[in-house]
């Protein structure tokens, strides 16, 4: 990188003075940084789960992947401009209490320990979905309080009805053979 400019000397003579600097290393580094970037960003948006980081005091989303418009059906765009109460009134009324109890679990919780937690969401198309949360700390400000949570969610409603389907089916043959066994 190089910087120069010219200066009149007192006899009338142009004399150019400049800087010239070895900027190899910060140039790698920005590299570097973009590759990064780059490869985190192709990680987040091929993962099948959606990853939010949230901040806890504003109640914003700071960081949606792109699979938020399968499992939820809202772009990461509507949600960035959604409100903390639009967001959370998605969720059954009869959830929020135990949102909220969740919410103060993964606040006291130490650095790395991963909280689970099953709830209920209203996709856009209005359809009740079901949601396994995981959850954890992510940044804490100067006096240790929970600032930011990162949040990895899937979406378990197809899992659940078939678990649900298979016990049903389960109870109606172990019914015919007991019927089958013991026809008296």
């Amino acid at each position: 990188e190089a910087f120069s400019a010219p200066v009149k000397e007192l006899n009338g003579d142009v004399v150019w003075h400049g800087i010239l600097s070895d900027v190899t290393e910060r140039v790698v580094s920005e590299r570097e940084f973009a590759e990064r970037e780059r490869m985190i960003s192709a990680i987040n948006n091929a993962a099948p789960s959606l990853i939010i980081l949230w901040d806890v005091f504003s109640g914003t989303i700071l960081y949606i992947n792109k699979i938020v418009s399968q499992i939820l059906g809202y772009s990461p765009d509507e949600l960035y401009g959604m409100s903390n109460e639009e967001i959370f009134s998605r969720f059954p009324q009869s959830e929020l209490v135990h949102m909220a109890d969740f919410n103060k679990r993964v606040s006291a919780a130490r650095d790395g320990q991963i909280l689970d937690f099953e709830t209920s969401y209203r996709h856009k198309s209005g359809e009740i979905r079901l949601l396994s949360i995981r959850e954890t700390p992510f940044e804490r400000n100067e006096k240790g309080r929970v600032t930011k949570v990162l949040s990895v969610v899937e979406d378990v409603t197809e899992h659940k009805t078939a678990v649900l389907a298979l016990r049903k089916s389960e109870e109606r043959l172990q019914k015919l053979h007991t019927i089958i066994a013991d026809p008296d």
